[in-house]
């Protein structure tokens, strides 16, 4: 199984800020509650699913999310490396996409330097991928799960219903 481009990108942002001092902490930085999120498939957990809060504030700019474990559960961190969120209203995204490779990128690249283009052209039309969860819930505009962080431990549970497998579109 291979992890699709927009999640991997997604986990490089989050965690390679965790490169740099850990104790360089944004003078700016608001006080953080932990905040723990369980994402249920049809009443069973769900691991590696990739899991995003977006503040109904516009002047937002902080980054929450992480990734949930085996047992479907996953902390939340701000900037990838801050354990909790700021107090707030947010919307859940919830994202899990397989990708599929192309059989023609299995086959040795062409030497001729004229097909190499079509070669490549081709590949990025068979690749295949896809939403292993209803992507209404892989956009903030179309989810409709939501948290409130207070102060204090928040435990949230979402159920993103039943296991589906949608050709996701390809952007651009």
């Amino acid at each position: 199984m291979k992890y699709s481009r927009l999640a991997v990108c997604v986990l490089v942002i989050l965690f390679s800020q965790t490169a740099c001092n850990r104790n360089d902490k944004p003078a700016d930085l608001p006080k953080l509650h932990a905040v723990t999120v369980t994402v249920k498939q049809d009443g069973n957990a769900l691991p590696g699913a990739s899991v995003s809060l977006f503040s109904e504030d516009p002047q937002f700019k902080w980054v929450l999310g992480g990734l949930t474990d085996p047992n479907g559960s996953v902390r939340i961190h701000t900037l990838g490396k801050f354990p909790g969120a700021p107090e707030g209203k947010y919307k859940v995204v919830v994202m899990k996409t397989l990708a599929e490779e192309s059989p023609t990128g299995k086959l040795p690249v062409p030497e001729e330097p004229g097909q190499v283009k079509a070669y490549y052209a081709k590949i990025a039309e068979e690749e295949k991928e896809y939403d292993l969860i209803d992507p209404k819930y892989g956009s903030r505009e179309t989810t409709d799960l939501e948290i409130e962080v207070v102060p204090g431990r928040n435990t949230k549970e979402f159920d993103v219903g039943e296991p589906v497998r949608v050709v996701r579109k390809k952007i651009g």
